[in-house]
């Protein structure tokens, strides 16, 4: 699930050790995909809050998570749409 490869995930081993076990290619594709979710999230505003944006940082293990839930969602109804159609 994507709830699981969320940024605070990555230094958990599969025994629940804080270590770093990613191999150097892996890490350092995933840190780059992850500052794409945090640039992304950083341009969101709401103007009749006076242009509040939020702080990708600090929220991008819950984006990550939501992104990877809706992007499963989507192929489960791409999927649904050839099996029942």
């Amino acid at each position: 699930m994507p709830s699981c490869h969320d940024s605070k995930q990555t230094l958990v081993s599969f025994l629940g050790n804080l270590v770093d076990w990613w191999e150097p290619a892996t890490k350092a594709s995933y840190l780059k995909k992850a500052q794409c979710i945090i640039r992304q999230y950083e341009n969101y505003s709401i103007p009749h809050l006076g242009g509040l944006t939020l702080n990708g940082i600090n929220t991008q293990g819950e984006n990550i998570a939501d992104n990877g839930g809706i992007k499963e969602a989507y192929r489960a109804y791409g999927e649904s749409q050839i099996v029942y159609s």
